[in-house]
């Protein structure tokens, strides 16, 4: 669903966890395309004279007004962020101020108002996550769409962490963590839960500073704590796990609105782009 309005190079961003068209997203075509292409005409066949002052200003003016009226037309959903309520405070401790934890809990707060607003551009986004994992998300968020499995997130991804391992050079980490499933709000009721489960994310850091996450999945079946013990299911059962939620709640029936051709994604790499799969 790329838009490309009067021609001009004005282009709308690609489309990117029904057959409805999204009504306030429709664009209409630009107004004054075709004043400049109608002057031009008078002055080169002399038809429809007009005073040579008018002509040249109306010359200069059409294209103006034309990119201004693209301008309006094709603005992107708003990845809103809520304020977070946590049920008994917000997460605490020393493993909290990390600054990979907190690279983990914004990419996680990241994914999921992205996914409520089906677009996939915002900042936040892309400061977080890899380029890869962004575009497994939007491709993720387009098969919900289409086969009616739509759903918003009310708080990011629940988690505890338990661990932060740094490779050799320090630009990069595991951080191990008990996670447990998304709250939301379906279009669809669904048997697809986890419960609390043990998670690795794995995150590097970019040449801009900025920390990202590359991939989270389940551990190796040898994977141990700092304190000796093996990071599994079972380890996390019992975890102790806050949970936020978005204050207030966002509402699904926008998303019920749209289809997959209706996400907002950023543009696809070369086909020899390699794109590594997250766990979600």
């Amino acid at each position: 669903m790329k838009v490309s309005c009067c021609r001009l190079g004005a282009v709308g961003p690609e489309p990117g966890e029904h057959d409805h068209e999204l009504s306030n997203e429709r664009r209409s075509s630009c107004p004054h395309s075709g004043r400049r292409e109608g002057l031009m005409r008078a002055a080169h066949h002399g038809t429809a004279r007009a005073p040579l002052g008018f002509l040249s200003v109306a010359i200069i003016l059409a294209p103006a007004m034309s990119v201004g009226a693209c301008a309006t037309q094709d603005v992107p959903r708003p990845v809103v962020t809520p304020e977070i309520s946590w049920q008994g405070g917000p997460p605490d401790g020393e493993l909290e101020r990390d600054p990979w934890v907190r690279a983990v809990r914004a990419g996680e707060l990241a994914f999921a108002t992205a996914s409520n607003a089906a677009n996939f551009t915002d900042e936040s986004l892309a400061h977080t996550w890899s380029d890869s994992a962004v575009l497994w998300m939007a491709d993720l968020a387009r098969a919900d769409l289409d086969h009616g499995s739509a759903y918003v997130a009310l708080g990011p991804r629940p988690l505890m962490p338990l661990a932060v391992e740094l490779d050799e050079g320090g630009r990069g980490a595991l951080v191990a963590a008990c996670a447990d499933d998304l709250a939301v709000a379906r279009e669809q009721p669904s048997d697809d839960r986890q419960g609390h489960h043990a998670r690795v994310y794995r995150l590097e850091l970019g040449h801009d500073g900025g920390r990202r996450i590359v991939g989270s999945n389940a551990p190796g079946e040898d994977f141990r704590l700092p304190d000796g013990e093996l990071l599994t299911d079972d380890y996390c059962i019992s975890a102790p796990i806050t949970r936020g939620l978005f204050d207030p709640a966002p509402d699904l029936e926008p998303l019920l609105e749209l289809d997959g051709d209706d996400v907002i994604a950023p543009p696809s790499p070369s086909p020899t782009f390699a794109v590594e799969v997250p766990d979600r």
